[in-house]
């Protein structure tokens, strides 16, 4: 997917502005959340970025293990993930 980034041919600029829609709809709902206070000002920039490649990493992970994996453990897990981080809790 990421190859399909570099390059001037049509398929290429076209690929491109999809991205560029998805990660501007992730922008938007960071945005939300700032408006709502329930996430601190951050680079929504560089946030949507992180998170679609998360969501790109998860397509991955699903052909990895061959299974059905439930959308709502993977989302509650990167959440989960994403809030509260990875360290050691006692």
């Amino acid at each position: 997917m990421l190859s399909q980034l570099w390059g001037k041919e049509e398929i290429q600029n076209s690929f491109r502005e999809k991205i560029y829609d998805y990660l501007k709809i992730i922008e938007d709902i960071i945005d939300e959340g700032i408006e709502e206070k329930l996430i601190e000002r951050c680079d929504k920039k560089l946030l949507s970025s992180a998170f679609f490649g998360m969501i790109s990493s998860l397509i991955i992970f699903q052909f990895r293990n061959n299974d059905i994996i439930d959308p709502e453990h993977i989302a509650d897990s990167v959440i989960e993930y994403t809030f509260n981080g990875i360290h050691y809790r006692d």
